[in-house]
């Protein structure tokens, strides 16, 4: 069984999730984490955890066609989270993914599309300039 935790210098560890979920990052101010995890309407969702209070919070299933979420990775400001998400199809190297940007809170009918490309774009990374 896959298990991810959180290990603190006291000792302490503190369970994140079980084998349904992976891609886990920090959020950039290091109070919560965002992870892909099994939910949504093509199986994956982005979803929170905090690891004061050990919760689990659904935060982000695209609109269909393209709802099955992966590769998540928040801006350096925490105003926007990139990631690519295909049709259905998970295979990293051959699935049709595409890349979308989201304004963290707002609705995620608002996320906007930004790659439109029959190859494979994946791992996307977003850098905000003051």
């Amino acid at each position: 069984k896959r298990e991810t935790a959180i290990y603190y210098a006291d000792g302490r560890a503190v369970p994140v999730r079980g084998g349904d979920s992976c891609m886990l990052s920090w959020s950039r101010d290091y109070r919560s984490l965002y992870y892909v995890g099994h939910g949504g309407k093509q199986k994956n969702a982005i979803y929170l955890f905090d690891p004061q209070n050990r919760k689990h919070a659904f935060w982000l299933d695209l609109p269909e066609p393209y709802s099955h979420e992966y590769f998540p990775r928040l801006s350096n400001d925490s105003r926007y989270l990139v990631l690519a998400a295909s049709t259905g199809d998970h295979e990293h190297d051959t699935a049709d993914y595409e890349i979308f940007v989201w304004e963290t809170g707002t609705a995620p009918e608002t996320a906007a599309r930004v790659t439109f490309h029959t190859g494979n774009d994946c791992w996307p990374d977003m850098f905000v300039g003051e």
